[in-house]
């Protein structure tokens, strides 16, 4: 049974925070040091902590819609929130932007950087590794200027079927007759119409439903021969050349990782990326491919690359399990998902991917058409501001611009949209209890990675470590505070992001590239700092960085969690909570006033006798 004991320690002569009249800061410290194993689940199931609750249901506050207003939303959150609305958590769901040439000059990077972007997405179908350097450039300078700390994604291509090159664009009518042949030369002439991959006349079967760009032109298999299919358009448009093509319920028989892929994968590596996002994953053999590839190039432990799979074809959803497993987090790539399967699937295949990223303690994007409205428009539609309300509600980490923020009209407007309404559902969620915090009431609970119930023969455990987690994360609920960790390797911030607290997560780490992966996680904000051989240098010093930022105030309590792996100021079988309360800013008493008000009259009356004067003291 695991023993806990509680002490309170305040230094010889030290005030209470509370006491009236307060001059100096009371280090007031809360220590809950835990040695040993982990409480036996006698009943099947383990008791929800007792919470606190708002006034107003999660429903009842979603309902009432979301204010673009921030004067507005204010008010209401403090009417719905009275709990929270004097110490309201800032937005913990983080936002991914794609860069583009709406956004990638220096003024303009940086004010999507200052507005609230977390990780920048280098999308490798658009732009050359020229271009790319040059944003990657922007991030280290940015991240240098201690401001805040972005990540970066570097998004593969990806085997794709393509249209060939037209002499002009067709103008396609339904029921007219249109062939698609891997011969070469077709130009569009009597409506023959190249394609890039050979095995597209295997792919296709008579019946298969054929699309362009995703949906917006659509035609039906009539015949084929060994070069040409034959096709009658169902929904007709204007066809244009290297035209992205799917069949409906298929994926193509590509290989995942094309040639142009391991370029840019390469160049990844070079450049220290942070997160590769790869294409239109099939299987989880293709990730252990480049997870074996990339430990061969010595990208592991701290220097490890996060491999995210993109969920976006028939074959990655048949094998959903597997790749989630073999993977370091997932994106929801609804784009191709909605073509590959039919679009009323999409919502449910989100809210699995979703809930199968949360269950394994892995970040998941939500990506795709979220504000796609807003590349021409200032203004979002209801529907796009409702799509990233359940996006933050089923408990994605991240949420993704793409055109909004690459090429838009608005791309600013976008991302401040985007924050204000994951912060706003944020808010109205509040009201939610124990660890049911996200995702349907139809879905199972999210609970344990590691279930506590399984034989854990050491403190070393990491079943150990997430327990450990789970109960920093109801104490700092509890007392409606943060969570302040020093990591190392990131293990510990990952798995406290994992019970989604209600108040952020400061990681303190002394290794760059933990930081910067950090910066993908639910809650998190990574601060980067050289670790003291004392623990309590750190830790003031990491307190007084907190209060410089603005992070916590005077009289704050915090929740000061020592745990993971890899012990830092302590031993191998010790993990501990210390709650301390943040230094009150020194406020001078009367006589020090006094004393100041009589040296400014005298200095002025020195000046007035034409006298320099001397330093006063």
């Amino acid at each position: 049974m695991m023993q806990c004991s509680v002490s309170t320690v305040r230094p010889f002569g030290a005030f209470s925070p509370h006491q009236a009249g307060t001059r100096r800061p009371a280090h007031t410290t809360a220590r809950v040091l835990c040695t040993a194993t982990p409480p036996v689940n006698r009943g099947g199931g383990r008791p929800e902590p007792s919470r606190p609750t708002t006034a107003t249901s999660a429903v009842a506050g979603y309902a009432k819609g979301i204010s673009l207003s921030p004067s507005l939303a204010s008010q209401q959150l403090d009417d719905e929130h009275g709990e929270y609305s004097l110490n309201a958590p800032p937005r913990k769901t983080k936002t991914v932007c794609t860069i583009g040439p709406t956004s990638c000059d220096r003024e303009a990077f940086f004010r999507l950087a200052d507005s609230g972007m977390n990780v920048v997405r280098l999308n490798m179908s658009h732009g050359d590794h020229a271009s790319h350097q040059q944003v990657i450039d922007l991030v280290r300078e940015y991240n240098a200027m201690g401001r805040r700390n972005l990540a970066i994604m570097l998004d593969t291509k990806g085997p794709e079927v393509r249209s060939g090159d037209l002499t002009q664009p067709l103008e396609l009518r339904a029921g007219e007759t249109v062939t698609f042949t891997i011969v070469a030369g077709a130009d569009g002439t009597n409506n023959r119409i190249g394609v890039n991959y050979d095995g597209f006349i295997d792919d296709v079967e008579l019946g298969d439903i054929l699309l362009v760009d995703g949906g917006i032109m659509s035609a039906v298999v009539r015949s084929k021969t060994d070069t040409d299919v034959v096709t009658e358009i169902v929904d007709g448009g204007s066809m244009k050349s290297r035209r992205h093509l799917n069949i409906r319920g298929k994926s193509a028989n590509l290989p995942a990782i094309t040639d142009r892929d391991w370029a840019d994968i390469r160049f990844g590596l070079e450049q220290g990326v942070d997160y590769y996002a790869l294409s239109f994953v099939r299987t989880a053999d293709v990730i252990y491919e480049l997870k074996d590839w990339l430990a061969r190039a010595g990208a592991t432990g701290t220097s490890a690359i996060g491999v995210l799979a993109k969920i976006e074809s028939a074959d990655s959803v048949a094998n959903l399990d597997a790749i989630l497993d073999a993977v370091d987090g997932a994106m929801v790539a609804r784009g191709d998902l909605g073509a590959e399967l039919p679009v009323e699937e999409v919502p449910y295949w989100q809210s699995k991917i979703v809930r199968g990223c949360r269950k394994r303690g892995k970040p998941v994007i939500v990506a795709t058409n979220m504000l796609e409205s807003m590349i021409k428009c200032p203004t979002p539609t209801r529907a796009e501001v409702s799509d990233i309300a359940i996006a933050v509600r089923e408990g994605a980490d991240a949420v993704m611009l793409s055109g909004e923020t690459a090429h838009g009209s608005f791309p600013f407007k976008s991302l401040d949209v985007m924050a204000m309404v994951a912060r706003r559902t944020e808010r109205a969620m509040l009201s939610y209890e124990g660890a049911r915090r996200y995702g349907s009431e139809e879905s199972d609970a999210i609970d344990w990675i590691m279930p506590p119930s399984r034989s854990m023969n050491s403190l070393s455990d990491v079943g150990i470590s997430e327990m450990f987690a789970y109960h920093a994360v109801t104490m700092a609920n509890t007392i409606r505070t943060s969570l302040v960790v020093f990591s190392r390797k990131g293990h510990m911030p990952a798995l406290l992001s994992h019970y989604r607290p209600d108040y952020p997560i400061y990681c303190f780490t002394e290794n760059e590239a933990v930081q910067r992966r950090m910066a993908l996680l639910h809650g998190v904000t990574a601060i980067y700092t050289r670790f003291s051989e004392k623990a309590a240098v750190t830790f003031d010093a990491a307190i007084e960085e907190l209060k410089q930022r603005g992070y916590v105030k005077g009289g704050q309590l915090v929740a000061i969690v020592q745990s993971g792996r890899q012990p830092i100021w302590r031993s191998s079988s010790t993990h501990s909570i210390a709650v301390r309360a943040v230094p009150r800013d020194v406020v001078p008493d009367d006589s020090d006033e006094e004393e100041e008000e009589k040296a400014k009259a005298k200095a002025a009356k020195v000046g007035r006798a034409g006298v320099t004067p001397a330093v006063l003291t």
